[in-house]
């Protein structure tokens, strides 16, 4: 597999953060299957969300990246390196949250703008 997918829920929400228990529940069983399915073919995936500003944005969509299994260890260094290398774009608010604790519905809020990379079910960066 190499082609991108995305996840685009039903339910009307500007970021996966307003999105009910029950879809972000569905997403979640999804992004699982997707795993599994790419984890077949000796391959992973990484899950991203981009929230702009919010007069640009229209609805929440996560993107499914394919990436070699044996590469994905080491993207968490390299969106780690890259955010905070352009850290003073974001200076206003901090540049790097770790979700890998609490997981992003816990630590992000919905009010501001985010780029989210799942390194794996329960967060990333």
């Amino acid at each position: 597999c190499v082609t991108t997918a995305y996840i685009v829920p039903t339910e009307h929400a500007l970021t996966t953060l307003d999105l009910s228990s029950e879809t972000w529940t569905e997403i979640r069983n999804f992004m699982k299957c997707l795993l599994h399915m790419y984890n077949e073919t000796n391959e992973s995936l990484i899950f991203v969300e981009t929230v702009s500003p919010f007069k640009f944005l229209r609805h929440s969509v996560i993107e499914c990246i394919p990436v070699p299994a044996d590469v994905k260890p080491t993207l968490g260094g390299f969106f780690r390196e890259a955010i905070l290398d352009n850290a003073e774009q974001w200076s206003q608010n901090k540049a790097l949250i770790d979700t890998s604790k609490k997981g992003v519905r816990r630590t992000l809020t919905p009010k501001l703008p985010y780029f989210h990379v799942w390194l794996d079910l329960d967060g990333g960066i």
